[in-house]
């Protein structure tokens, strides 16, 4: 019986030796990598939560990775994964259009529309935009529709001016937006016509001291029916 028990003891002690002899992947060695391995040494960073994966995908293989098990929050790399699929479905290429149309007849001698005139949005997030347009050129495209509707010998509209916006159908604000984002400009909700970022800028007269109550002196755009109680104090500009 002694025997016995020393052989079986020898097969599990070896089997345990060979069950720890597992090759560790090799990590990727490109500039990728590399950057992201010397990033990751620095002192100031010893405690931040880091996580990427790049894959070949014609391939399968890992171009660069780190820490790519860890789960953390996707935040705004979530826009590549909009991006990728809007570029897939939509192509490179792709243009959104805005159409502008009307209803009614339009008076060949006054250049009057009586009827009303349409702006349907088709989801261009450019108009209007300070991140997509030179400085001093946001309004452009205003000029633009107005050369339009000129080009039909409309001078004048009898009628009303008609915005939809309905074209995504859903609410741009879900319940679960962050209140703190809503304040910047990512944080303001799409729509099918999204002009100047969706976005209300507000300009202030502030007091001489810290502390002073502020005046609102300009809201632009305009909004009819909007009502803005002002707390706001002024602060030191350091």
């Amino acid at each position: 019986m002694q025997n016995i028990f020393i052989f079986l003891l020898l097969v599990v002690t070896n089997t345990g030796i060979y069950g720890q002899i597992a090759k560790t992947p090799l990590k990727p060695n490109n500039p990728v990598q590399n950057y992201a391995e010397e990033m990751m040494r620095k002192e100031v960073l010893k405690h931040a939560a880091f996580s990427f994966y790049v894959e070949d995908m014609s391939t399968g293989a890992v171009v660069a990775e780190y820490n790519s098990k860890m789960a953390i929050p996707s935040a705004s790399t979530m826009k590549l994964v909009t991006t990728a699929t809007a570029t897939q479905y939509l192509g490179r290429g792709y243009r959104f259009k805005t159409k502008l149309m009307y209803s009614g007849e339009i008076d060949s001698i006054t250049g009057v529309l009586n009827g009303d005139l349409y702006l349907i949005g088709g989801g261009d997030p450019t108009l209007g935009s300070k991140y997509f347009n030179k400085e001093g050129h946001q309004r452009d495209f205003l000029n633009e529709w107005a050369d339009s509707i000129k080009s039909y010998g409309i001078i004048g509209i009898n009628g009303r001016v008609i915005a939809d916006g309905s074209k995504y159908n859903y609410n741009g604000v879900p319940s679960g937006w962050v209140w703190g984002d809503l304040g910047n400009y990512y944080g303001a909700g799409p729509a099918g016509l999204t002009i100047f970022d969706n976005m209300c800028r507000i300009e202030f007269e502030t007091g001489n001291k810290a502390g002073d109550s502020t005046e609102i002196i300009c809201v632009r755009p305009f909004i009819p029916g909007l009502a803005i109680q002002n707390t706001v104090k002024s602060a030191d500009s350091k």
